[in-house]
């Protein structure tokens, strides 16, 4: 893993985090998840923080194991370890729960590192396509 990826994972994390922060100190709209995606499996701390480890730890031997990544994919794993990282510790800070504040079509809120692991998920989605069917 190069320099860059581990600056894109700092610039991520301290992106959620320093927004959430401001979000907090100007009272504006937060919602505390204690569940999983969309409040699945609430208040299960010590699953989330498991699931968390063997996720950070499983990307992790895959980035050690493999040198010969394409670019995108190594984007893909730096996305999911910088969004799974920023949300374990909103998990700390916030008494088990991650701060969600950018409003989804109404109905859902997210932040920043959702985002980072839904592109992450997106992108090795995209890299997980059959070629010849649908990658022309």
């Amino acid at each position: 893993m190069t320099w860059r990826y581990f600056v894109l994972i700092l610039v991520i994390i301290l992106s959620d985090q320093i927004t959430k922060s401001l979000v907090s100190y100007r009272n504006s709209f937060t919602k505390l998840n204690f569940g999983l995606s969309f409040g699945l499996f609430p208040k299960e701390l010590a699953f989330f923080l498991s699931l968390s480890a063997c996720i950070f730890l499983g990307v992790m031997a895959i980035f050690m194991a493999r040198k010969s990544f394409i670019r995108h994919k190594r984007l893909a794993l730096t996305l999911l370890l910088s969004g799974g990282i920023s949300n374990v510790v909103d998990r700390f800070r916030f008494g088990g729960a991650v701060a969600d504040w950018i409003p989804f079509f109404g109905i859902f809120t997210f932040n920043i590192a959702d985002a980072a692991i839904s592109l992450g998920v997106i992108l090795l989605l995209y890299d997980n396509l059959p070629t010849d069917s649908f990658r022309r």
